[in-house]
Order: C-alpha cells, then structure tokens, then sequence
C-alpha cells in the first residue's frame, strides 16, 4: 500500500530489550506493508538519509538500509572483493533491498551474482518501491532466488563461487536469519566454494550482539584456516559500529590486492585499518579463548 503523509514522522529502529530507539523523520512513506516473515515492511524518505528500509521482526523494528550514508553495504563488499584477484561468480545470501548487489556490479570482473532471498516481498520492494540498487537487481548477470538459503546451500550443485557475501537481517533467536550462523550452514557454504574463495558475512552490533559475534566467528573457525573480523561506522546502526567476519583458506582478506574508487567510504586504507579491531571487541574475542 502506498501513501504519502502531510507531517513528518519518525522511523526506524526500535529495540525494547537494548532499550534503544534511533529514528529519523520521513516526509513521506513509499510503502508499508507485510509478509510471511515480518510483520511489517516500511520504505520512508528522508533528508537525513534518503529512502530508508525499515522490518518489524517480532516485536522490534529494525532498520535495514539507507540510500546515503550506506557504509555497510561498501564494506561489506568491497573488503572480499577487493581481496580476491577475480571475483566472477558472487553468492548473496539475503540482500533482496539491492544495495549489496549495486556495490558488487562496480566490479568489472563480475560475470553472475545469484542473490537468495527468503522474502519476495522484500525483493519486490527493493526492485520497485526502494530503488537503491541503481538497476543493479534488473541486470542480466543477476540471478534472484526467493528460498530459504539453508535449503539453497545444503542442496546447491552448480557452480563453486569466489565469493559468498551473508548480508541477511540480523540473526536473533526466532528471527528467519537465525540459522545462518550455524556451524551446519557454515560447513555447507565452505563446501560450494572456490578453494580460494572468500567467505564474509554481517555479524551484528560488537556492542549489543556479542554473542552472535562471537558464535559466527567460533563457527567459522571451525571450517575456515583464516578468519579475520572486521568493523566499520555505520551511522544508521545502533552503536554507531558494526561488525563483520571474513574467512578464507587461501586468501588474507586483510590484504587488499586490487585497487577500487568508485565507493564513499570504501578505500584502500580504510580495507586495512578496519581489521584493527576497537580494544572492547579483541577483550571479548579473548575472553572467549578465540585466536585471530
């Protein structure tokens, strides 16, 4: 349902149990809406940032994506493939909204991206309604798959892909993504792989979620021989920084070894100082006896 609304109104995050709320004022709302696994989709637009997607999972509204200011979906990207020498074939687990794909189509030497996404709704509303993705989800090398990727991965026969990107919504306990930190869904992911191919996924606020940090990296441990965690700003995320695991057998994600300028954040410099992780972040991984 679309409707645009003459008074400002406040959206985005809610979270009772973090007892956080940031919000920005929209002047408008593109769509507002539901599915089988959120009970509400909303796209607002925003000085602040733009179009803005925001999921009510459960009882909390999380904000997804923003069209400014979107230093997620840079460093989310941009850190793998910039560290492999030939990304061709990407794997998106989640990312139905576009922004990762648009940043992933940069680079020239992507042949096919195949986005699997559990939510249709959310994959019509990225390619309709929140048209952030720059044509990115229309692209002939873009295959969309609406599934659930435990499902995809587990029983995948195609091509091994250079790299796998989980860009899903966060994985809290009863939430769809809540499975896809799993060491089974991990050991299935390394196992449609290129040898040399890079694993990196989202893993959630350092500040609030450090158990689901610190349980995706315990995991990916178990199956990958280099695993480097990583943080950046992401000014629409609660704590102001987030979290993400990279992971491969062959290649040091840390280490850069293509050059890319097309990003607002993303550079050369910045790929190398977020692996210089914040002291809160490396007490935690210490305490839990986990060697990076």
């Amino acid at each position: 349902m679309n409707r645009e609304i003459t008074m400002y109104e406040w959206l985005g995050e809610e979270n009772d149990e973090w007892g956080i709320v940031l919000k920005t004022k929209v002047k408008k709302i593109l769509y507002r809406g539901s599915s089988k696994n959120f009970k509400e989709i909303i796209v607002g637009e925003s000085k602040a940032f733009g179009k803005i997607l925001v999921l009510k999972e459960n009882d909390n509204f999380t904000w997804q994506v923003a069209e400014k200011w979107d230093s997620y979906s840079e460093m989310l990207v941009h850190v793998p493939m910039c560290s492999h020498p030939k990304p061709e074939r990407i794997l998106v687990i989640g990312g139905g909204d576009g922004s990762t794909v648009r940043e992933i189509l940069k680079h020239k030497e992507v042949q096919e991206v195949v986005i699997v996404d559990i939510d249709d709704k959310i994959v019509n509303v990225g390619k309709n309604i929140l048209n952030i993705d720059n044509g990115a989800l229309k692209d002939p090398r873009v295959k969309i798959i609406v599934a659930n990727a435990i499902d995809f991965v587990r029983d995948y026969t195609g091509l091994s892909f250079d790299i796998i990107i989980g860009d899903y919504s966060d994985p809290m306990l009863g939430s769809p993504a809540s499975d896809l930190i799993k060491e089974d869904f991990i050991r299935n992911i390394k196992a449609i792989m290129n040898p040399s191919g890079i694993l990196t996924v989202q893993s959630g606020s350092p500040i609030f979620q450090r158990e689901i940090f610190i349980e995706l990296i315990n995991n990916v441990k178990k199956w990958f021989k280099i695993v480097s965690p990583y943080s950046y700003v992401v000014p629409f995320y609660p704590g102001g920084i987030w979290s993400f695991v990279a992971a491969s057998d062959k290649l040091d994600p840390r280490k850069p070894l293509r050059k890319f300028n097309e990003a607002v954040f993303y550079n050369e410099k910045i790929h190398a100082a977020s692996f210089a992780l914040p002291e809160f972040i490396k007490q935690k991984i210490c305490d839990n006896n986990l060697k990076i």
